[in-house]
């Protein structure tokens, strides 16, 4: 499977993963308390300009009132054969990176947000 916003392939990370929730504190009882959303975060090492700008208009095009539909990782392993799932209601930070080398972004992140497992 491949990484989509609203059914568009985007480029493949060089790395990603699911972002720890923050402990918000304890119950009473000593229950841990965490967000009800979770983040996903994408790195890439090297994005063309071609590739950073897909993603600034992804992020432009939702910016301010919008919420997107991402094809992502499961969270939770589902016992199925199918890796990735599609979730809405999503919310894309900024991208941003770290320098510009040869025509070509460096160290590029996207951060997804308000992620709600199924």
């Amino acid at each position: 499977m491949t990484f989509k916003i609203y059914g568009t392939e985007i480029l493949q990370p060089s790395e990603h993963g699911w972002v720890s929730r923050p402990l918000l504190g304890l119950t009473g009882a000593g229950q841990p308390i965490y967000p009800g959303v979770r983040e996903y975060e994408m790195r890439w090492a090297l994005a063309s300009a071609e590739d950073y700008r897909q993603l600034v208009n992804a992020f432009n095009a939702l910016s301010g009132s919008s919420t997107a539909n991402l094809d992502m990782p499961y969270f939770i392993v589902t016992g199925t054969y199918e890796p990735f799932c599609t979730y809405s209601g999503c919310i894309l930070m900024e991208p941003e990176y770290a320098n510009w080398f040869n025509t070509y972004y460096q160290d590029v992140t996207l951060l997804i947000t308000h992620i709600r497992i199924p």
